[in-house]
């Protein structure tokens, strides 16, 4: 019972959390889209390379 208490406590904070980031800076996690919607908005000019992360290479951990 104590470990689905404290299982759906954490999902709440971790729910709470993700968008509070994303209110923050709703760009932060850009990296995680595809190429072509980065590209996109680099040309829109709502992101800069700068503000990015170095694109992933296949089988390289972060």
């Amino acid at each position: 019972m104590i470990f689905l208490i404290e299982s759906i406590a954490l999902c709440f904070i971790f729910t709470l959390t993700v968008p509070l980031y994303g209110l923050r800076n709703p760009l932060a996690m850009i990296d995680s889209y595809p190429p072509a919607i980065v590209a996109r908005a680099e040309e829109l000019g709502l992101v800069t390379m700068k503000q990015t992360i170095p694109s992933r290479r296949p089988g390289a951990f972060h």
